[in-house]
């Protein structure tokens, strides 16, 4: 199975000022032909590269010259405590039109799994990034190697997943906060987050920050 990245662009798209829900759930929606992959826009990797068996989840932030892109990236692995056989890390990518991306940090990710026995050991995935001032916050997902069969919630071979923050100051050299512990870890058996809590998107409202969330527990 291969995921690469595509873009898509809304048609018709009206001034800001008239933005709403219904006027977002209306528009359709023209995929726009990159130049990697399949027509993407940022493909997997050689096989020796961290990301060579997929690239998924990105989220781009444009700062008014320069596009830039954070994503997950995937590399089988023979290691038997990483779930699902792949191991996964975060990278960034720069566009100067959001077509034609470079992977940055000399190739290599920007945020990768913690030591040995940390909530994010065996993968970080998943990210979420915004500004926040002179920073850029990410909230991503920590996998600690355990599966649902390790904390006696089904199904048993899910992964387990929590939402970990880092921030940065220029997007490549990240560092966790909150002492590399979840900043919303999943709920007791039971509840709708018991397996995964995951996959979020963050805005700033005020001085809050609203997040919506993945909750899994045998169910999305």
């Amino acid at each position: 199975m291969t995921f690469s990245l595509v873009l898509l662009v809304a048609c018709s798209l009206p001034a800001a000022e008239l933005l709403s829900v219904d006027t977002l759930a209306q528009l359709s929606f023209q995929r726009v032909k990159g130049g990697a992959y399949g027509q993407s826009v940022l493909a997997a990797g050689n096989k020796s590269d961290w990301y060579a068996a997929y690239v998924s989840c990105a989220t781009v932030d444009y700062d008014g010259d320069l596009y830039r892109m954070w994503f997950s990236g995937g590399a089988l692995t023979d290691d038997t405590t990483v779930p699902y056989g792949a191991l996964e890390a975060i990278g960034m990518a720069t566009s100067s039109d959001g077509i034609h991306w470079q992977i940055a940090n000399q190739g290599q990710p920007v945020l990768v799994p913690g030591p040995a026995g940390s909530v994010d050991a065996k993968s970080v995935a998943h990210p979420f990034v915004i500004r926040v001032g002179e920073k850029y916050w990410m909230w991503y997902g920590a996998i600690d190697g355990k599966r649902g069969q390790d904390i006696n919630v089904e199904p048993a071979h899910v992964r387990v997943e929590r939402i970990c923050l880092a921030t940065s100051h220029d997007g490549i050299h990240w560092e966790r906060e909150n002492g590399g512990q979840p900043v919303l870890d999943i709920g007791p058996p039971g509840t709708t987050d018991s397996l995964q809590a995951t996959g979020m998107h963050v805005i700033r409202r005020g001085d809050e920050f609203v997040m919506w969330y993945g909750a899994y527990n045998g169910r999305h």
